[in-house]
């Protein structure tokens, strides 16, 4: 059998392995190459319509996990399922499906060979009787950064694998008599050229899966155009307020749970986090939030305005004027908290930040979308409902009276977080995008089924977080590769 991986990112790569694994002959595709991308696509190949971070140099083999922290964390069951009110797609399988396959991913990744609930019942069973009922407690892990690069290394000379870098996937189509898959590959010398597979598997991220499918219009069937590109989920997060410990008990306690600079609590199976949040009990709204407390992190205001003069607001004037604000800040800040950090330990005292991760809510006017077909320029336009601030409000004050009502210590919010109009400047532009080529058991609101084939055009798979009918506030790499596990084992990959 001839397959064809569109993408060599984490997760084309980590399919391609399984693929060999099970004796397939696989083309894997990229645009970019091993240490660079090429110009065939670059960030330049995207309108901003909304500020994203989406970074230089991330359209190569390795895609996204050549600048990552690594941090990788399962989907809360609760994630599964539909977390808007509309009745639209939702979730076609729960959590338990995807169970062994995280498992094994950990495993594979170094990160140990246990679930969530046992390391929080080996490493942090003290700190779970310390803190209140309403809370619960999460964990999350770590690999190592190249991992990925160094699986690719480890493939690529395998008799059955052909690597095609450089070479960018214009489209995908298929022919009325044949069962293959065709695909248009331009290389670097822009000279296309058609190869066909007997299937396809586009694991070349959200936004780069979404455009491809949108210049891919005739493999579709019609009820596509009112889902593809539209429901673009990332993540809410940022800082929102700090913490004041003096009680020796909660100081232990916090100091425990708490993030260095690399987002680890403690070092075993490459690092692992710690987050609190409110118990299912008390997030009813099924939006996924949790709570992480990190070293204290001062508030840069200049360095904010830099941040926020980004690609589709960009001004040399704030630049210049704002720059040497900037550096100022910088420096006053830094002999402010020396002198801060004397203060606390006299005092007996820590500090911290309280750092927010928020779920969106899928919603339809959030979306990437090509403006013509011939060109290769992918808009990017993300948006989030009022709905999705009125529930992290919501969430914010719950997690505050019970803070409150439990423990001695402080918990002071920034001014703005509880303000419907205010809390989204709280929060940064993000680089998790989902959603946008949906899975479902409804081809009417669905790009493909739940095996992950596209409807209409079989032996075509979407492989990337983009499938996603809700999302969540974990990072999704973690899970598109779980997926990816899942789908090498299905019968519908069986020779």
């Amino acid at each position: 059998m001839r397959i064809a991986v569109i993408g060599g990112g984490p997760v084309g790569i980590f399919f391609t392995s399984l693929c060999l694994e099970k004796g397939y002959s696989v083309t894997l595709v990229d645009s970019g190459n091993l240490d660079s991308e090429s110009s065939l696509l670059t960030k330049k190949n995207y309108v901003f319509k909304s500020p994203s971070a989406l970074p230089d140099g991330v359209h190569k083999i390795g895609g996204g996990s050549t600048l990552w922290r690594a941090r990788i964390s399962e989907f809360q069951e609760s994630d599964f399922f539909s977390s808007n009110n509309s009745g639209e797609a939702t979730w076609p399988f729960k959590k338990q499906e995807l169970s062994a396959h995280y498992l094994k991913l950990y495993k594979i990744l170094n990160a140990g060979e246990v679930t969530d609930k046992d390391i929080i019942s080996s490493y942090f069973a003290e700190e779970r009787k310390k803190l209140p009922e309403e809370y619960d407690l999460r964990s999350y892990r770590f690999c190592q950064p190249n991992f990925f690069t160094e699986l690719f290394k480890k493939i690529k000379s395998n008799q059955k694998l052909e690597i095609l870098t450089g070479h960018f996937c214009l489209k995908i189509y298929k022919e009325s008599e044949s069962n293959d898959i065709y695909t248009e590959l331009l290389p670097k010398n822009f000279a296309s050229i058609i190869r066909h597979f007997n299937k396809v598997v586009i694991a070349c991220g959200a936004l780069q899966t979404t455009a491809l499918l949108q210049r891919s219009s005739n493999l579709l069937p019609d009820s596509a155009s009112s889902v593809l590109g539209n429901f673009l989920m990332e993540h809410r997060e940022g800082y929102i307020g700090n913490l004041i410990a003096s009680k020796k008990t909660e100081r232990d306690l916090f100091k425990k749970l708490s993030l260095d600079n690399e987002n680890r609590a403690i070092n075993e199976f490459n690092g692992i986090g710690m987050a609190i949040a409110n118990s299912s009990q008390l997030s009813a709204n099924l939006l996924n939030i949790h709570y992480e407390i990190r070293n204290f992190m001062p508030r840069f205001y200049f360095k904010k305005i830099l941040n926020q003069n980004t690609e589709i607001n960009k001004s040399k004037i704030i630049t210049i004027l704002v720059t040497p604000l900037s550096y100022i800040e910088k420096y006053s800040t830094y002999i402010l908290r020396k002198l801060r950090k004397f203060y606390d330990n006299y005092r007996k005292i820590d500090r911290y930040s309280i750092y927010i991760k928020a779920e969106e809510l899928a919603y339809k006017n959030s979306k990437v979308y090509l403006e013509n077909k011939s060109e290769n320029l992918l808009t990017y336009e993300h948006k989030v409902s009022y709905q999705v601030y009125s529930y992290i409000i919501e969430d914010i004050m719950k997690f505050k009276n019970v803070f409150l009502k439990n423990f001695s210590s402080k918990i002071k919010f920034y001014n703005g977080v509880t303000d419907i109009a205010k809390i989204n400047k709280f929060f940064g532009p993000n680089w998790h995008p989902m959603g946008t080529t949906r899975m479902g058991l409804n081809q009417q609101l669905s790009i493909c089924d739940e095996n992950l084939e596209i409807y209409g055009a079989k032996n075509c798979f979407i492989l990337s977080a983009s499938v996603f009918p809700s999302g969540s506030n974990s990072n999704p790499t973690f899970t598109t590769l779980a997926l990816a596990s899942r789908l090498s084992e299905s019968r519908n990959f069986e020779i």
